[in-house]
């Protein structure tokens, strides 16, 4: 019976001994998995390989337009939709300059781990007078608030978002801002590239894009993009 006694005791002991432990400090419980991702992404630099403008002395204004919608913190969530506008900068053949305002930080947001991001770039040239440009700091919230309800219309929240193709949200922002843009300006499009970003990736990854075309005097040119996407991984979305 004693003899019993005692190993009903040392296993209560073994049972109790780790959190005895931790309580006081001698053992660490392990770490949280992280459960979140802060999302950043910004736009770098521009170099010009070849512009638009035809005459030596022309520049082209460049300027680029993002948006991009990516999943929220539960499944029901609405979707995070946030658009971006570049200040207009001119630029000429071999020049490679800083997207102002810089740094241009298109997308900032906490996502659930295993979350996405769909949407892209459009850059343009030109078709913009200066109080438009004054207008861009505003124009890119009504931007992304009209993507977003086009897709709460068309019942896309974060657990449908993998439905819908970044092209689509990205060509939905080209729409709203040609919109509040206006019919008489022309800008020209120098091209459009829809991407999808992953939340749970490398905390740091620069990366390039390109908008070329080759079409005669007036429709050729060759632009290369930096942008570096940051993702910080935190315990929770508080």
């Amino acid at each position: 019976m004693r003899k019993m006694r005692r190993v009903l005791w040392e296993a209560a002991a073994l049972f109790l001994l780790p959190g005895l432990l931790i309580g006081c400090g001698a053992v660490t419980p392990p770490p949280t998995s992280p459960s979140m991702v802060r999302v950043v992404i910004q736009l770098d630099d521009v170099f010009c390989n070849g512009k638009q403008s035809v005459w030596p002395w022309q520049r082209d204004k460049f300027y680029m337009l993002t948006t991009f919608s990516a999943s929220g913190p539960m499944p029901t969530s609405a979707v995070v939709t946030q658009s971006g506008l570049s200040t207009p900068i001119a630029i000429g053949n071999s020049q490679d300059l800083a997207i102002p305002p810089e740094p241009l930080v298109v997308f900032n947001a906490l996502l659930p781990l295993d979350g996405t991001l769909r949407g892209g770039f459009t850059a343009f040239n030109g078709g913009i007078s200066d109080d438009q440009v004054a207008q861009f700091a505003t124009w890119v919230f009504t931007i992304a608030k009209q993507v977003g309800d086009q897709l709460k219309n068309d019942a896309i929240d974060s657990e449908n978002l993998p439905l819908e193709e970044g092209a689509t949200i990205l060509s939905l922002g080209s729409q709203a801002f040609l919109a509040l843009l206006g019919e008489s300006n022309n800008p020209t499009q120098l091209g459009k590239q829809a991407i999808e970003i992953t939340a749970n990736g490398s905390q740091i990854d620069q990366e390039t894009l390109s908008f070329v075309q080759n079409s005669g005097p007036g429709s050729t040119w060759n632009y290369v993009i930096h942008y570096t996407i940051t993702r910080t991984f935190t315990g929770s979305s508080h």
